[in-house]
């Protein structure tokens, strides 16, 4: 009896210590962002990396920042993001900006949990615009689990509820952060501005990054690598067609476009959908077998937008084309 109480309690010791291993960002952590202008046009990438650590208000934060090189892969001329700096402590990120610690991410929230973090944009002003208060609040609506190269973690669905409040009552508009755990905000910048710390030409006071022109392309670390799209650079030819790309016409679209599947998935099953530059879902219709599929987007405002498209059994998979909509 007495082995077994000792068996049971290194076992339990030994799930304590794995549990004690995790951290955010993880060793060797970098992340490539996929740059798209305000046309719906790919605009080059950049990326974020863990550069190393910093000592703020006598607490060790890790430092988060652009690569040597990769402010010039954009062509995006008003980036200028400064280094992030964060700490891991209970399954909670920490973020240190405008001179205090902000809860960053919180990788155990359920449905229904709230919680406020710094928006970047304003820095303290508090106009009743979502781009213009340094206050983030956040709401998880979904929790679940995923799974990228055999690997199980935690997935959450964050609704920013000012930007709710105050657009959703007469333009509709719902924006959501995608957050999984270890690799961070998926569906744009983490939770930071473009611009951060001034603004856009210093004008303090510019449009946070969810209005989704920024997406993740990937992201590794010391042990773990996952590809969700490529970055297309700029310049790229709109004709230029390879076997991972899809056709979309006529662009600009009236009242249907026709989808063209890439040539390397033929004979699989796709799911296309249609957001707007804002990350909202508007349509979502699935391929079939068929080469070509025709969707009805008349319903759909004039303005611009992203069609992507997701092999149904690797929906990690996802390959863009922007379209206009002109009615």
């Amino acid at each position: 009896m007495p082995k077994m109480k000792i068996v049971i309690l290194l076992a339990l010791f030994s799930i304590a210590k794995i549990a004690s291993t995790q951290t955010w960002p993880m060793p060797g952590a970098k992340w490539q962002y996929c740059v798209t202008d305000w046309n719906g046009h790919p605009g080059g990438y950049f990326e974020l990396g863990l550069v190393g650590d910093t000592i703020l208000n006598s607490i060790v934060y890790n430092a988060i920042s652009l690569t040597v090189d990769s402010s010039k892969a954009s062509n995006n001329t008003n980036f200028m993001i400064s280094p992030i700096f964060t700490r891991f402590s209970n399954d909670t990120v920490y973020r240190f900006v405008n001179n205090r610690e902000y809860i960053y991410f919180v990788f155990s929230g359920v449905a229904g949990n709230l919680y406020t973090t710094f928006r970047s944009a304003g820095f303290g002003n508090n106009w009743n615009d979502s781009a213009c208060t340094a206050v983030l609040p956040l709401k998880v609506i979904e929790n679940d689990l995923v799974t990228y190269n055999n690997t199980s973690l935690r997935r959450m669905v964050l609704k920013d509820t000012l930007f709710t409040y105050l657009y959703e009552p007469n333009f509709g508009i719902v924006h959501e952060y995608t957050l999984v755990e270890r690799i961070g905000v998926l569906n744009a910048l983490p939770l930071i501005n473009s611009a951060e710390p001034k603004g856009f030409a210093g004008s303090g006071c510019s449009l946070p990054s969810d209005w989704g022109s920024y997406t993740l392309g990937s992201y590794s670390d010391n042990t773990f690598n996952i590809v969700f799209q490529d970055c297309l650079g700029t310049g790229i030819s709109e004709t230029k067609v390879t076997q991972q790309e899809i056709i979309v016409y006529p662009n600009p679209a009236q009242a249907f476009i026709t989808i063209e599947r890439p040539k390397i998935y033929m004979h699989q099953q796709l799911l296309y959908s249609i957001y707007s530059i804002m990350g909202e879902l508007l349509l979502q219709e699935y391929s079939g077998e068929k080469p070509e599929t025709k969707i009805d987007v008349s319903s759909i405002p004039d303005g611009n937008y992203m069609v992507i498209c997701q092999p149904v059994d690797k929906p990690q998979i996802m390959i863009t084309c922007p379209i206009i909509i002109k009615h």
